[in-house]
């Protein structure tokens, strides 16, 4: 009986072998096609010069942190360095609007009749990163977050997709335990291409001084006048007393029409509390 066995497994590894015909294809794992980081460079140099003087798009918001979960539709509309306008309604109802530009945010509250003016700050106050205007210009249209063509960044080697990042590995894992590794900036930003390294995959950003991260998955993407824009898109904001998921599913996008931007506040609305 024993000897069966070891003919039985004898036969078993002979026919194993000669059904990988001498190679090792059958154990291998796929493995991403070594580039070298000149051509990512080159990859994200093209796609930071990509953005169209206008945007509209509706969007499919889905809204949660640690005390609530809200769904609700906002229509974008964008001059380029110029003015952001997000009109979110809800059961078609307009609720709230915005009018964000280089130095303000303009809020009104429908529901409550009232407005507030605010400084870009609104959003580290919210969102833990700096955004500035032209950052959420990027991340609403699927482009390189304060990419810079003229900054040294570095490849990381991973499996899913490539990597550049504005800091080396090691200094990107001293990030990882809150230390600063540049004077310039204590902000790391991880940009993720895909492996056609034409898209802009997702994006990581940290701020250790704050204790605050921000991961964008794009989670697919629709070519719309030439331009390969979001589809969906997935955001999660982690925070030292919270944590935010986004989710927006783009509809009806549009880079041609003229967008026209106002923000008409009735007199009878007052400032919010």
């Amino acid at each position: 009986m024993i000897r069966f066995f070891r003919l039985l497994l004898f036969v078993v590894v002979l026919l194993v072998l000669q059904a990988c015909g001498g190679s090792k294809e059958l154990f291998k794992l796929d493995r991403l096609e070594r580039v070298k980081t000149a051509v990512l460079i080159h990859t994200m140099d093209s796609l930071a010069t990509v953005k169209p003087h206008y945007f509209y798009a509706k969007l499919a918001t889905s809204y949660s942190d640690t005390n609530r979960n809200l769904n609700f539709k906002t229509s974008i509309r964008i001059v380029r360095d110029s003015a952001i306008n997000a009109l979110i309604t809800y059961a078609a109802i307009p609720i709230a609007n915005s009018l964000v530009t280089k130095d303000s945010i303009v809020l009104m509250n429908k529901r409550e009749k009232c407005y507030s003016k605010q400084s870009l700050d609104y959003f580290k106050n919210n969102f833990g990163i700096d955004f500035s205007f032209s950052n959420l210009e990027e991340i609403l249209m699927g482009l390189p977050f304060d990419y810079d063509t003229t900054q040294k960044y570095f490849q990381i080697h991973g499996q899913d997709f490539y990597t550049l990042s504005t800091h080396r590995k090691r200094q990107a894992k001293r990030f990882d335990r809150f230390v600063r590794v540049r004077q310039k900036e204590d902000i790391l930003i991880k940009y993720f291409i895909d492996t056609n390294l034409r898209d802009l995959k997702g994006m990581y950003i940290e701020s250790p001084s704050d204790s605050a991260s921000v991961t964008i998955n794009y989670l697919s993407r629709q070519l719309v006048d030439g331009i390969n824009f979001p589809n969906e898109v997935e955001i999660a904001v982690l925070l030292p007393n919270n944590k935010l998921n986004i989710t927006l599913n783009y509809d009806k996008v549009d880079s041609k029409e003229i967008q026209q931007l106002e923000l008409i506040i009735p007199e009878s609305y007052e400032e919010c509390e």
